[in-house]
C-alpha cells in the first residue's frame, strides 16, 4: 500500500498550474490532446514518449555521445532533434558514421520503417553537402539490409565513383540477396564481372540465401554445387546461410530436413541473426531446434544485452509471440528478478493489445516464472500515466483492493477534475471494488469540490455508498482543508455513528491551524458524548505536544478557559503530564503562570483516581470479548450484543464449538439472531456436517431475510455437504439460486472451496454438470487446479482414455496442462504409448519441446524408471536443462527427495548439456538441510566422494552449516576422505 501511496506523490503536483502544465508538455511531445479518461483534457498517448525523459534534452553531438557512453537507452528523438538543430554544412562524416548506426537494430523503441525513414534522413542530409565517403555509404547499405530494405541498386550503381572498392559492391549483393531479389543480384554480379571483380565464398554465401529463399533447399544446394565446381569449399558460414535462407520460407519440413543434412555449431553471431530472420518471418515457433545448434554453457553478458535488444526490435515490430519465445529459451529465471518484465514493460511502452499483455503475465505466473507479473506491468502503466491501460489491466486481476486505484484517481482528477473523478469511482464500481475510508479520506473527497458538502455526499450515495461510509471520511477530509464549520454542519444533519479514531487524530492539527476553538470543541464535545468517554484529556496532550509557536499560547490559554464553560475536565495525570510539556517548551513565556493555572481550573478530582479504560466491544478480541461477556453476565446485563460478536469471531476462526455453545446462549435469552448471525451458525453446521440444521438455518435466512447475501464460501461449502450426503440437485438448485440477481465476483479464494466440492462428487456426469455450473456463474475460473478435479476423477476410476481425451480439451480450450504429470506418469505405467503420445503433443502446442520433455523426464523421476528414464535422455532430441533445473527446485520445496534420486543416479551416464549435475546435488542436499536429516545429509556426502562426483563447493558450505546448527557429533569412524574442510 506504501508503494501506491508514494506513486501518489509522484503524481500530484499541488502548485503547477494545469493549463500551463498541458501546454509545455505538448510542446515537448510528451502528451497529445486526447484524454483517456475525459474527452476535454490531454492524457500521454504511449509509455513509449515517458522514456525520453525532459532531462533528456539532448542537442549536440558531445551530449550524445556522453549519453551512449552511460549506458542509457538511446531514442529516434534524440537523434531527430540533433538533425533538426544542425546546418548541413556542418555534418561530418564521423558524425554521419555515429548518427547511422542508431538507425540499425541497436535503436530499439522503433518499427524498422521508421529506423528507415530516419536513415534516409541522415544519409540524405550527408549527400546534400556533395561529399563523397565510401565508409559513409558502407553503413548506409547496411544500415537498409538490417531495415530490411531493398535499395535501387540500379541508380545507386550508377551514382558511384569508379574507384569504389569490391567491399562496397558486395554489401549491395548482400542486401538484394537478403531480400531474394535473384535479378537485382545478377545484376550486381553483372557490375562486378565488368569490374574484373573476383568471385569468392562471401559472394557464394550470399548467392546461396537468395536461391534458397525463392526456391528452397534445392534451389540453395545447386548453387551450392556451383561453388564447388568453382573449386570453393563450403564452411560453417556457408552451411548457416542455407539454414538462414530457410528460415525465412514457410515450409517447416525442409527447415527441419537442413538443420539435419547441414548440422552446425551456431556461434552467438550466428543464433541471434537465424532468431532474427525467424522472428521477422513469422517462423519463431521454429527456434526450439535452431537452439539445438548453439551452447547455451556459452552465453555471456554482452549476448544477454544483444538478445534483449533483438526482443525489443520483435516488440516494437508488433512481433510479441516471437519475442517471447526467445526470451524464455534463453533467458534463464532468477530469484531475485522478475523474470519477463523486460518483455511486458516494452509491449506496455510499445502500446501491444493489452489482451496479449495479459496473456503473457498469466503464462509467466502459471509457469512459476513470475507471480507477480501482472501487477508488475500494471505497476509500470500507472508509473507512466497509463491510466486507461491500467483499469484494463486491473479487470484481469484475481483480487482486487481499493489502494491499487489511488494513483488513477489522482490521474483523474488531474485530467478531468471532479467529473473525471467520478468517472473513475464508476469505473471501479463497475469492477465490484468499493472504496474504503482511506480512499475516500486522502484521495477523493480532498480533491471533490466540498463547497457544499452535502451535494458530494449524495453523488456518491448514487453510487451505493451509505451515509456511515462516507461521513467520517468527508469531515477529516474538511477539517484537513480548514474549513471547520462546514465540517460541523455536516457532523450535525445527520445522526449517524463516525469513526473516533480518525477525528481524534485529525481535530487537534486543525486546531492548531486554525485556532477555532467554537467549533473544535463542539465536534470534540460531540464526540464524547457519542462515545460516552472523556476524549479531552487526549486533544489537550496532543495540541501541546505538536504546538511549536509561542505565539500560538495566547489562542491556547483562549482555548483553556472556553473549554472550562463547555464543563470538559482532565485527571490529575494529564494535568501534571501538560504543566511538565509546558515548563520543556514554553518555562520563559509570559503566559506559563496563567495557563498552568488555567490547566488546574480544569482538574476534576473526582475523575482523579486512575480508572482503566474500557475497549468498545467492537475494538475487542476474542479473548477480551470473553472476559466482557463474563463481565456482563455475572452482572445480570444485556449481553445479545457481545454474544454476536463473539458468534462472527468464533466462526472466523474456526471455533464451531464454541459457536454452538453461544448459540444456546441466545435460545436461552430468548433473542432474536441476525441475518449474519444465522449465516454464522449455518456455517458452524456445515462444518460439523450436521446436513438438516444447515439446510434448516439456510431456508429460514432465505424466507425472512430474502435480500441478504450469504458469503460465496459458505454457499459452496452448503453444496459440498449436500452432494457428500447424495443430495446433488438441492445442492445445484442452491447455487444457481444464489447467483440470481446479483453480481458473483470470482476470487482466488473460493479456489480452494470449489476444489472441496468438485473432489466431493463421484459420477462423472455430475462433477461435469457441478464445473459448468461454478465456471458459468463466476464461482470460480478454469485454472489447473479447478480442471484437475475432473481429470483426477476420471484417473481414480481408471479411464484413462476418457482422461486423455478430456486433458487434450482443456488445453485447446483453455490452455491449461491440469494433472499433467501426474496423467504421464500413469500412461507410462500403463504402457499406452499412443495415448502418452497425445499428451505430449497438447503439452508441446502450450510449452514446447523442451518443457514438455521436461514434464517427461520428471514423471519418469516421480515414477523411478531409472531404466526408462536413461534410454530417454540418450535418445531426447532438445536441451531442457533449464526446465530440469526449475523441476529440481520444485521438488525441493515439496521436500520430494526421490525423484531427486534417480535423476542423480541416471545423471552420471548423461552429457551436462542435458542435466546439471552440480544443481541436483544441491537440490538433494538442500532437502537434508531442510529436513535437519544430518544422517542422509552426510551419506549423501560420502556418495559423492566414493564417487569421485566434481562437488560443488556451495554442497559442503551447506553440510557444514547443517551439521554445525544441528550440533551433529561426526563418527569416530568415518575415513579422513570423508573430513570437511
Amino acid at each position: 500500500m506504501n508503494n501506491y501511496r508514494i506513486l501518489c506523490q509522484k503524481l500530484y503536483v499541488p502548485n503547477v498550474k494545469i493549463g500551463y502544465l498541458y501546454r509545455k508538455l505538448v510542446g515537448k511531445r510528451i502528451i497529445v490532446p486526447k484524454c483517456e479518461i475525459c474527452p476535454q483534457v490531454s492524457q500521454f498517448s504511449t509509455a513509449r514518449t515517458k522514456v525520453v525523459s525532459q532531462k533528456d534534452n539532448i542537442s549536440t553531438f558531445n551530449e550524445l555521445v556522453h549519453y551512449v557512453r552511460n549506458a542509457r537507452r538511446v531514442e529516434m528523438e534524440h537523434i531527430a532533434n540533433i538533425l533538426n538543430k544542425v546546418e548541413n554544412d556542418n555534418l561530418t562524416e564521423e558524425q554521419v558514421l555515429f548518427l547511422l548506426q542508431w538507425c540499425r537494430r541497436i535503436l530499439p523503441g522503433e518499427t524498422q520503417k521508421t529506423k528507415h525513414i530516419l536513415c534516409q534522413n541522415v544519409f540524405q542530409t550527408f549527400q546534400s553537402q556533395s561529399k563523397f565517403s565510401e565508409k559513409v555509404y558502407q553503413t548506409y547499405v547496411n544500415v537498409c539490409t538490417e531495415n530490411r530494405h531493398l535499395l535501387d541498386i540500379e541508380t545507386l550503381l550508377s551514382s558511384l565513383p569508379k574507384n569504389v572498392s569490391l567491399d562496397t559492391i558486395k554489401l549491395m549483393l548482400r542486401n538484394v540477396c537478403e531480400g531474394g531479389d535473384t535479378e537485382k543480384a545478377q545484376t550486381v554480379l553483372l557490375h562486378m564481372k565488368n569490374k574484373g571483380c573476383p568471385v569468392d565464398e562471401e559472394v557464394f554465401n550470399d548467392l546461396i540465401l537468395c536461391h534458397t529463399i525463392n526456391g528452397g533447399l534445392r534451389a540453395g544446394e545447386t548453387v551450392l554445387k556451383s561453388m564447388h565446381m568453382a573449386k570453393l569449399s563450403e564452411s560453417d558460414s556457408t552451411r548457416f546461410f542455407i539454414l538462414k535462407g530457410l528460415a525465412k520460407r514457410h515450409d517447416f519440413k525442409e527447415f527441419i530436413e537442413g538443420i539435419t543434412k547441414y548440422s552446425l555449431h551456431l556461434s552467438e553471431k550466428m543464433l541471434l541473426d537465424l532468431l532474427y530472420t525467424l522472428g521477422f518471418s513469422g517462423n519463431h515457433e521454429w527456434s526450439n531446434y535452431a537452439i539445438n545448434l548453439f551452447d547455451r554453457n556459452s552465453v555471456n553478458r554482452c549476448f544477454q544485452d544483444e538478445l534483449e535488444k533483438l526482443c525489443l526490435n520483435l516488440i516494437h515490430n508488433e512481433r510479441f509471440d516471437a519475442a517471447m519465445t526467445f526470451y524464455e529459451l534463453l533467458v534463464a529465471p532468477k530469484p531475485d528478478i522478475r523474470y519477463g518484465g523486460m518483455i511486458l514493460r516494452e509491449m506496455l511502452i510499445s502500446s501491444a493489445p493489452i489482451e496479449k499483455i495479459v496473456e503473457f503475465a498469466n503464462e509467466l505466473k502459471d509457469r512459476e516464472f513470475n507471480e507477480y507479473a501482472l501487477e508488475d506491468v500494471t505497476n509500470l502503466a500507472l508509473k507512466y500515466k497509463l491510466t486507461r491501460s491500467a483499469m484494463h489491466l486491473f479487470k484481469h486481476f484475481q483480487v482486487l483492493r481499493p489502494h491499487y486505484f489511488w494513483p488513477v484517481l489522482i490521474r483523474a482528477h488531474i485530467n478531468g477534475g471532479e467529473k473525471g473523478l467520478m468517472e473513475t469511482v464508476q469505473n471501479v464500481d463497475n469492477m465490484n471494488v468499493r472504496f474504503d475510508s482511506e480512499s475516500f479520506q486522502d484521495y477523493i473527497f480532498p480533491y471533490c469540490d466540498l463547497s457544499d458538502p452535502g451535494r458530494v455526499m449524495k453523488n456518491f450515495q448514487k453510487h451505493g455508498y451509505s451515509i456511515r461510509a462516507l461521513l467520517t471520511p468527508l469531515i477529516v477530509a474538511l477539517l484537513k482543508k480548514r474549513q471547520t464549520k462546514l465540517a460541523l454542519k455536516i457532523y450535525n444533519e445527520y445522526d449517524v455513528q463516525i469513526g473516533t479514531k480518525e477525528l481524534m487524530d485529525v481535530l487537534p492539527h486543525t486546531w492548531i491551524m486554525t485556532v477555532d476553538h467554537d467549533v473544535c470543541l463542539s465536534l470534540l464535545q460531540r464526540i464524547c458524548e457519542s462515545q460516552n468517554e472523556n476524549l479531552f484529556k487526549n486533544f489537550l496532550i496532543t495540541i501541546l505536544s505538536k504546538l511549536s509557536n509561542s505565539e500560538r499560547l495566547g489562542h491556547f490559554l483562549q482555548l483553556l478557559k472556553d473549554s472550562k464553560k463547555r464543563k470538559f475536565s482532565i485527571d490529575t495525570t494529564t494535568a501534571v503530564f501538560s504543566i511538565n510539556i509546558l515548563k520543556k517548551n514554553f518555562a520563559s513565556c509570559k503566559l506559563f503562570s496563567e495557563i498552568e493555572d488555567a490547566i488546574n481550573d480544569l482538574l476534576q478530582f473526582m475523575d482523579t483516581t486512575d480508572v482503566p479504560y474500557i475497549l468498545h466491544p467492537r475494538d475487542m478480541n476474542t479473548e477480551q470479548l470473553e472476559c466482557h461477556f463474563i463481565e456482563l453476565k455475572a452482572k445480570q446485563m444485556e449481553t445479545r450484543g457481545v454474544i454476536r460478536k463473539l458468534i462472527q469471531k468464533h466462526t472466523s476462526e474456526g471455533n464451531f464449538g464454541r459457536v454452538k455453545e453461544l448459540e444456546d446462549e441466545l435460545m436461552i435469552k430468548q433473542y432474536s439472531a441476525s441475518p449474519g448471525i444465522k449465516a454464522s451458525i449455518m456455517y458452524t453446521y456445515i462444518k460439523e456436517e450436521n446436513i438438516s440444521k444447515a439446510l434448516k438455518t439456510y431456508y429460514e435466512l432465505k424466507e425472512n431475510f430474502c435480500n441478504f447475501k450469504i458469503d460465496d464460501f459458505k454457499i459452496i461449502d452448503l453444496a459440498a455437504l449436500l452432494v457428500k450426503n447424495k443430495d446433488f440437485d438441492t445442492a445445484v438448485d442452491i447455487l444457481l439460486n444464489e447467483a440470481k440477481g446479483r453480481k458473483l465476483q470470482t476470487k482466488k479464494s473460493l479456489e480452494k472451496n470449489c476444489r472441496t466440492l468438485l473432489f466431493s462428487i463421484e459420477d462423472i456426469e455430475q462433477q461435469r454438470k457441478m464445473f459448468d455450473i461454478l465456471i458459468d456463474n463466476g464461482y470460480c475460473l478454469p485454472s489447473n487446479v479447478i480442471l484437475g478435479c475432473l481429470i483426477q476423477l476420471h484417473i481414480e476410476k481408471d479411464h484413462l482414455k476418457d482422461a486423455v481425451d478430456m486433458f487434450i480439451d482443456f488445453c485447446q480450450k483453455y490452455r491449461k496442462t491440469p494433472m499433467q504429470l501426474v496423467l504421464i506418469g500413469k500412461l507410462l505405467e500403463s504402457g499406452n504409448q499412443k495415448l502418452l503420445q497425445s499428451v505430449l503433443d497438447a503439452v508441446v502446442s502450450i510449452y514446447g519441446d523442451l518443457e514438455t520433455n521436461a514434464s517427461l523426464i520428471s514423471a519418469h523421476c516421480e515414477k523411478g524408471f531409472k531404466e526408462k528414464l536413461a534410454i530417454l535422455l540418450k535418445n531426447i532430441q532438445s536441451n531442457p536443462v533449464k526446465e530440469m533445473e526449475k523441476r529440481c527446485e520444485r521438488w525441493v520445496q515439496l521436500g520430494q527427495l526421490e525423484p531427486l534420486q534417480v535423476l542423480f543416479e541416471v545423471s552420471r551416464d548423461v552429457s551436462p548439456k542435458l542435466l546439471n549435475k552440480s544443481k541436483i546435488q544441491q537440490c538433494i542436499m538442500q532437502i537434508y538441510c531442510n529436513k535437519n536429516d544430518c544422517d542422509g545429509a552426510l551419506e549423501f556426502w560420502k556418495t559423492l566422494i566414493d564417487n569421485e562426483d566434481l562437488i560443488n563447493p556451495e554442497i559442503e558450505a551447506k553440510l557444514s552449516n547443517l551439521l554445525e546448527r544441528c550440533k551433529y557429533q561426526m563418527p569416530e569412524y568415518l575415513d579422513f576422505r570423508y573430513s570437511l574442510k
